[in-house]
């Protein structure tokens, strides 16, 4: 996920959702569909001690004073070993190409945030977050990574820029993803409206309510 393009978009979130931070976007994501999802949040920048980190089940990766959170995501696509399996969540015109080259999902910022609107709407919504931690061998498996790349990624922030993209298109084959994004009507999509509970529940979720 492009985080802070997640996280500035405009005309979706209702008022009592705004100023939704780093911590409250990951607990949202793992009250709804895409909590099972070992989700990576790639954020710009460093690393904010001053700010609540999310729960432990959401990945955050930083690309560092130099790269951007598109280079970063960029070439995670480009080393993925099975493209298919990745959704990329953001609005940048740069990464849906990318996602497009490669085959991957891709959903716009407007259309992720409804999805977790729409999943807390559902009745009886369960906001607990899954129980296993996404380990080394689930990052390996998902993009064909060596243990400890992203890591390594985060600490070499200050070494050349990122290799190009690979134009090879993958191998033909059914998809291994359980998770499709939706394609929802486009005059729904952008005039949907929640009822103010499902608000209110997004918000105590958000701020790590469960009461």
């Amino acid at each position: 996920m492009d985080t802070w393009n997640v996280l500035h978009t405009q005309g979706v979130l209702p008022s009592g959702l705004a100023g939704l931070d780093l911590a409250g976007l990951g607990r949202l994501i793992l009250a709804t569909r895409w909590g099972s999802c070992h989700p990576t949040l790639v954020c710009d920048g460093t690393v904010d001690a001053t700010h609540e980190p999310p729960p432990k089940s959401v990945h955050v990766c930083w690309s560092g004073p130099v790269r951007e959170a598109d280079d970063v995501i960029e070439h995670l696509i480009a080393s993925a070993s099975d493209p298919r399996r990745l959704v990329i969540v953001s609005s940048d015109k740069r990464l849906r190409r990318a996602s497009k080259r490669r085959r991957c999902k891709w959903l716009d910022a407007p259309q992720f945030l409804r999805t977790m609107l729409e999943d807390l709407a559902r009745p009886s919504p369960s906001p607990d977050p899954p129980d296993p931690r996404p380990d080394d061998e689930d990052w390996k498996a998902a993009f064909g990574l060596p243990q400890g790349f992203l890591q390594e990624m985060e600490s070499e922030v200050d070494k050349a820029s990122l290799p190009p993209l690979d134009d090879e298109a993958p191998p033909r084959g059914p998809s291994v993803s359980n998770v499709a994004p939706p394609q929802p009507d486009e005059d729904r999509r952008l005039h949907i409206e929640f009822p103010p509970d499902v608000i209110d529940y997004a918000r105590r979720i958000a701020a790590g309510d469960r009461s």
